[in-house]
């Protein structure tokens, strides 16, 4: 007989994948009802999915249908792996922005680590393996401009709800340097420059990086960048190499080689 995944804690060990979830951390607001639906446990929803058959024998087993008619009380990205019936999309759909309303007013804190994951601060693209560590590198100049040790990176919440950098007063805005905002812009710039490089791992490439010393001779050098950025970029991308590359520029002092990872 062919063997099947044993999936009796399967979902369980992929909900452990994300460090926040715990018991500890449900938050307990007496809520047991959202869009008239009642909110049970994580695991008896599952039960009422039929999620562990469903991923053995495929999505037919899956008793979506019922599983529509609750809500789970914690966040998960594996409730429906294998997708949903044709026939039960558009509820599906529906099902799910409510589902993520509900996780939104409870501040959950595994639905706050998914909305810190374009974060320059959230360890999600480290964690994911494939990037350099450019984020690292823009984090280290917006810490102590005094203190080349100093780096805001990672930020200790990893949690949207509890962001140290979320400055919604006005007096809080003018204390701080940084805000959440400014986090996700210099993001995005970091995705950017990472895409470049990714570009430069190919042999065919001009301009290439074969090791970490590499990024960090292209980081620091202004032609040198300047060659990658237009090798690498989008066109759609290429009006903004100019500032992209006066911004890593400007910041090369506080570029450390150990910040950096290259993967083959």
């Amino acid at each position: 007989m062919d063997k099947l995944i044993n999936t009796n804690n399967l979902f369980e060990r992929l909900d452990k994948l994300s460090p926040d979830t715990s018991n500890q951390n449900k938050k307990d607001d007496g809520i047991n009802y959202w869009k008239e639906k009642k909110i049970v446990s994580l695991a008896e929803w599952r039960k009422i999915a039929n999620s562990n058959k469903a991923f053995q024998k495929g999505k037919e087993y899956q008793r979506t249908k019922e599983a529509l008619q609750y809500f789970p009380d914690d966040y998960s990205d594996w409730l429906f792996p294998l997708g949903v019936q044709e026939e039960l999309r558009q509820d599906a759909n529906k099902w799910y922005s409510q589902y993520r309303e509900l996780m939104q007013y409870r501040k959950n804190p595994n639905y706050g680590k998914t909305k810190c994951s374009r974060c320059l601060l959230s360890t999600d693209r480290e964690e994911a393996a494939i990037f350099l560590g450019i984020n690292k590198v823009i984090a280290r100049a917006l810490g102590d401009k005094d203190d080349n040790s100093s780096s805001i990176y990672p930020c200790p919440k990893q949690n949207r709800f509890e962001c140290p950098y979320d400055n919604n007063k006005e007096e809080e805005k003018e204390a701080k340097s940084i805000d959440i905002e400014q986090l996700f812009q210099l993001s995005e710039i970091a995705f950017l420059v990472e895409l470049a490089f990714a570009t430069a791992k190919k042999d065919t490439s001009k301009i290439q990086i074969k090791n970490v010393q590499d990024v960090y001779n292209v980081l620091t050098d202004r032609e040198t960048f300047d060659k990658l950025l237009q090798q690498g970029l989008d066109e759609e991308y290429q009006k903004y190499k100019d500032e992209i590359v006066e911004f890593f520029i400007g910041i090369r002092d506080k570029v450390r080689i150990e910040d950096l990872t290259f993967y083959r």
